[in-house]
């Protein structure tokens, strides 16, 4: 039996629209609902997914459902703000629904929930109520927090920020150079920034060296 494009994609809106009411009375597999409503949110519009054996259509977010999703953004399982993180990826152009679950993430006790948000904002959700927050994101102790803060700060217009960022931070030992760069390209492709940054980076390596492995 072959469906046709109108029939699959509704039958994925109902889908989701059953998820959405499922979740807003926090059922045992919360987590598991949201991974999927972010399954189905994510990739272009004429990807796929399976669902019941049967190939359908994905579609876009919804802001009601957006909003649904994020009101678990504070829920006491780490997990399931993980999910809430990686679903709010997919969730522009509903910034407004998005917009308190991007604030308590961005301040999460769970790096990889700093971390989500943080390139949730990045990827489409950077709006200047958030520009505060993602100033002090900038120091995160996580090197891909500050990263993604800086180039949400740099969307923004604020460049200086997003530059200053790139200038104070050192990234994660092991971080290989071209992605450091990569983020300072991003940010400001200037050559002379680039060469401080790059000698930031080759002192820091020394100076690591030089603990690890002390001479004399």
């Amino acid at each position: 039996m072959y469906w046709s494009y109108e029939t699959t994609r509704a039958n994925v809106e109902r889908y989701v629209d059953m998820l959405v009411a499922r979740i807003a009375a926090r059922p045992r597999r919360l987590q598991r609902d949201l991974d999927l409503i972010a399954s189905i949110w994510s990739g272009p519009p004429s990807a796929t997914l399976c669902l019941g054996g049967r190939t359908h259509w994905q579609v876009p977010a919804t802001a009601d459902a957006v909003a649904a999703v994020a009101a678990h953004a504070t829920d006491p399982v780490v997990g399931v703000r993980h999910a809430v993180a990686a679903a709010l990826m997919h969730a522009a152009p509903h910034v407004d629904a998005a917009l308190p679950a991007l604030r308590t993430g961005l301040v999460d006790t769970d790096p990889r929930v700093r971390l989500l948000t943080a390139r949730a904002i990045a990827n489409g959700l950077a709006v200047p109520a958030l520009r505060d927050l993602l100033v002090r994101a900038g120091v995160d102790v996580t090197w891909s927090v500050r990263w993604h803060a800086a180039v949400a700060l740099d969307r923004l217009g604020a460049h200086d920020d997003a530059t200053g960022i790139l200038l104070a931070s050192v990234p994660r030992p092991g971080l290989p150079l071209a992605s450091w760069l990569d983020a300072a390209r991003h940010i400001h492709p200037d050559a002379a920034l680039i060469a401080v940054i790059t000698r930031a980076r080759i002192d820091y390596e020394v100076a690591r060296l030089s603990v690890d492995h002390p001479v004399g």
